[in-house]
């Protein structure tokens, strides 16, 4: 299997053959977010992580060739438990 490029992703998700499944993001960045998305390819039912940076006016979109970070992932299944109340006797 093939590393997908940026464009493949970006295409893929606006019309066919990529799913995002996650988007992170953390606004630490002082002129938008650092994002972490996981994209599912359909052709191949494949998990990639894209990580770069994208500013809310658009102006900077890092999901291109040479600034985004494009790594293979897998899903990993984890079992949570939380606590909710119950009504009082």
């Amino acid at each position: 299997m093939e590393k997908p490029t940026c464009k493949e992703i970006w295409d893929g998700w606006y019309e066919k053959g990529f799913v995002r499944v996650l988007r992170e993001s953390d606004a630490s960045w002082r002129h938008g977010t650092y994002e972490y998305q996981v994209f599912r390819r359909e052709s191949d039912n494949t998990f990639w992580a894209a990580s770069f940076e994208q500013s809310p006016d658009g102006e900077t979109n890092g999901l291109r060739e040479g600034t985004a970070t494009i790594t293979q992932v897998e899903p990993k299944t984890k079992e949570i438990i939380t606590y909710v109340k119950i009504k009082e006797v």
